[in-house]
């Protein structure tokens, strides 16, 4: 429907959803159904242009504030008893009221309403739930209007909030220059929360935009006329009270379905991937064909490996691939900021890349450190602080409880003791043969700069202030990443070092993101920083968008396909009960 609009010399095409592949998607259909090049359409997701539009205003755009609410909102839903009561004990248990919370702002809740929606929740609320659940209901209101306050006050905006702002900023009389554009089309929509409904129908009602609203077909051709209604009729009613309702007809073929049941990942994986294959031979378009899932973390290393073996093109933006070395690294870190001196030695070691000593630095350990420090009973990183090596060296170093194997006298390797030197010399020079069996050792000089390092990291985290501002966080965290773990100040030429570059660039740019004089709890940093990091490390699912498009059922949505497979149609899986 969408090509269309194209015909009249559409100028905007607003697209639902907010990610770049989703985007890039339509854009490439609009040439393939016109049949040759089109000069003059700008495709736009709805923040995009949201963000233009304020900007012709001359607006000052708020600074970002996604992540400041994500802070916030933990804050906010910690001061609340109902909340904190049932989620403060699980590790980062506030994430599922922050989801609810940003729910209801993204409906259109105002905080100057809150008193009385709480009002209203306390009245009816009685009636349909059980107390419980409506002093919950009453804490979520409260603590998203406290949220929003916040971050309003720190001069900053969700992205939900510069859509109000930019549909109060079209309302406005003589706000046609905002945007000029011969032809605005909207596309992707089924329905919408109430702020982006809101927005949508200001462009209908004021902008004169055409909104293309699909009614898929239903296979087994239930419903009215075989198609979906009722999912998008909220928003059609809404559109239709401020514009003209056109019904036009329907294109394509019924849908023809078919299903096979696999055991195990692998083998549902590999199924599909044949089936692929064999439409690829048959000359079928690989971006046309979609393989999607409700969730893909237990298909994505099963698919990217069939696809090479089968040597099938796919891309999955927006889904993160496997961990790198670097990614390893970058959660070990994550993990050290969480438990702090709590922490697993041999987590810490993973989050080292070198070591910082007198004269410089040196390599980060291996394996033999870690089994010595395993050995002298430090198990997590306070351990590794207060342990002492005053008489656990020989002759410099620390014997390790594992063994070389079985050596002539003459044929030891240097990195190794034995207990019985002084028996073996007594041989040796009486002319029998001897044998030893070696013990493998560590040099005591590293392994005492190590738990020194241990003894830095913890007094680091001794010092943290309970509450500081945004730039002495940040300061303490790049202190940590850089002196203490050896990570490069600087993204390098590829690899390793250029991905913990990358990583340490982020962290620093973050103070910048965020209000300087915005005070944080100790405990509020990590959940920011495994924010800021979340896609760091990660190797790429496949391609850049050419080829079969492997999506989430977000990434997903407002895209069509000639050929559709959905994996993990398992009970409890797709579809997804919902649960409170």
């Amino acid at each position: 429907t969408s090509a269309t609009g194209i015909e009249h010399g559409v100028g905007h095409l607003i697209h639902c959803p907010t990610l770049a592949g989703d985007r890039l998607h339509l854009a490439a259909e609009i040439p393939r159904r016109r049949g040759r090049s089109v000069a003059g359409v700008v495709v736009q997701t709805l923040f995009g242009a949201a963000l233009e539009i304020l900007e012709r205003s001359g607006r000052e755009i708020p600074v970002a504030g996604g992540t400041l609410f994500e802070v916030l909102a933990r804050r906010a839903a910690r001061n609340e008893p109902s909340l904190a009561s049932g989620l403060g004990d699980f590790a980062d248990g506030y994430a599922a009221a922050v989801g609810s919370m940003r729910d209801l702002l993204d409906a259109g809740l105002d905080p100057s309403l809150a008193e009385a929606v709480e009002e209203v929740l306390a009245n009816d609320g009685p009636h349909v739930a059980p107390r419980l659940a409506v002093e919950r209901a009453r804490s979520l209101v409260r603590a998203a209007s406290a949220a929003a306050g916040w971050v309003e006050a720190l001069g900053a905006a969700r992205p939900t909030d510069l859509v109000r702002l930019a549909s109060q900023q079209l309302s406005l009389d003589g706000a046609g220059e905002l945007w000029p554009c011969r032809a605005l089309a909207i596309h992707g929509f089924a329905e919408a929360t109430g702020i982006a409904s809101d927005f949508l129908e200001v462009l209908v009602a004021q902008r004169g935009a055409d909104a293309f609203i699909d009614h898929p077909p239903i296979p087994d051709g239930r419903g009215e006329a075989g198609r979906e209604r009722a999912f998008a009729a909220r928003l059609t009613a809404r559109l239709a009270g401020t514009s003209i309702v056109e019904e036009l007809p329907a294109g394509g073929e019924s849908p023809r379905v078919d299903s096979f049941a696999a055991a195990g990942t692998d083998g549902e994986v590999r199924e599909v991937l044949l089936r692929i294959r064999a439409l690829l031979d048959s000359g079928a378009r690989p971006e046309g064909i979609a393989v999607v899932a409700r969730d893909l973390e237990p298909y994505r290393l099963a698919l990217r490996r069939h696809a090479e073996r089968l040597a099938i093109p796919i891309s999955g933006l927006g889904i993160r691939g496997a961990l790198t070395p670097a990614g390893s690294r970058i959660e070990a870190f994550l993990d050290l900021l969480e438990q702090r001196d709590a922490l697993p030695t041999s987590r810490w070691l993973d989050a080292l890349a070198s070591v910082r000593v007198t004269s410089g630095r040196m390599p980060r350990p291996g394996f033999d450190f870690r089994l010595a420090l395993a050995a002298l009973g430090a198990g997590r990183l306070r351990d590794a602080a207060e342990l002492e090596l005053d008489g656990r060296l020989r002759d410099g170093r620390y014997p390790l409880p594992i063994r070389h194997g079985l050596f002539t006298a003459d044929e030891a390797p240097e990195d190794a003791s034995d207990e019985n030197d002084a028996e073996l010399d007594e041989a040796k020079a009486a002319g029998k043969s001897t044998s030893r069996v070696p013990r493998r050792t560590v040099s005591g000089r590293a392994l005492a700069a190590l738990l020194e390092s241990a003894q830095r990291v913890r007094t680091l985290f001794v010092s943290w202030p309970e509450r500081a501002t945004v730039r002495e966080h940040l300061r303490l965290l790049l202190l940590l990443v850089r002196e203490e773990l050896g990570w490069p100040g600087e993204a390098g030429n590829g690899g390793l070092v250029h991905e913990l570059g990358r990583a340490v660039q982020a962290l620093a740019q973050l103070g910048e993101e965020l209000p300087a004089e915005l005070i944080l709890e100790r405990d509020e940093i990590a959940p920011l920083i495994r924010r800021a990091l979340l896609d760091f490390g990660r190797t790429a699912l496949g391609g850049a968008g050419g080829g079969i498009q492997v999506l989430g059922v977000v990434e997903a949505r407002a895209r069509t396909f000639e050929h559709l497979f959905l994996v993990g149609l398992n009970r409890d899986a797709f579809p997804r009960p919902i649960r409170e």
